[in-house]
């Protein structure tokens, strides 16, 4: 693998530097949540939830957003924020969720704003602004279909098919 470099093209004759990517426009779009992770905060003293999520619309096909939730923070507002914004996330999914592996391939709309980056005032970058029903998003093919419950979470039906 020594090589893989030889030859590279550092003065920009042959290519140009990149110039960054624009965000996403603000708007709502459909997406997918691609991965959902579970992390450990810098400081090692919370725990926060990271979704990845993948643009389906045909123009931003593939773009991701990600959204944070700090469920164990030492800031109890942190915590409370991230509660009431993980509960829309999961009724915009109509599920509510008791593990990250059930999360993704989901499917809903984000509303998107922009905002500075934290780093670098001067670029804005694409963040969700609200999450939203998908109502009847088109089946993408090749998209991980959402983990379902097995035959021991059903519910148990009463026998006599009285709804009480």
């Amino acid at each position: 693998m020594s090589g893989m470099l030889n030859g590279f093209d550092w003065n920009g004759e042959t290519s140009q530097p990149s110039e960054g990517m624009t965000p996403l426009p603000v708007g709502v779009y459909y997406f997918t949540v691609a991965e959902a992770n579970e992390k450990i905060t810098k400081a090692g003293t919370g725990q926060y939830l990271e979704l990845q999520f993948e643009c389906l619309d045909d123009e931003y096909k593939g773009r991701k957003v990600y959204a944070t939730f700090n469920l164990v923070n030492k800031s109890s507002q942190a915590v409370q924020i991230a509660q009431k914004e993980f509960r829309s996330f999961g009724q915009a999914c109509g599920k509510q969720f008791t593990s990250a592996q059930e999360i993704p391939g989901h499917v809903l709309k984000l509303r998107i704003r922009h905002e500075p980056h934290y780093k670098d005032e001067g670029r804005m970058v694409a963040r969700v602004a609200e999450f939203l029903p998908s109502g009847q998003a088109p089946p993408v093919p090749g998209l991980q279909q959402p983990v379902q419950a097995t035959a021991a979470e059903q519910p148990v039906a009463a026998s006599d098919d009285t709804p009480f």
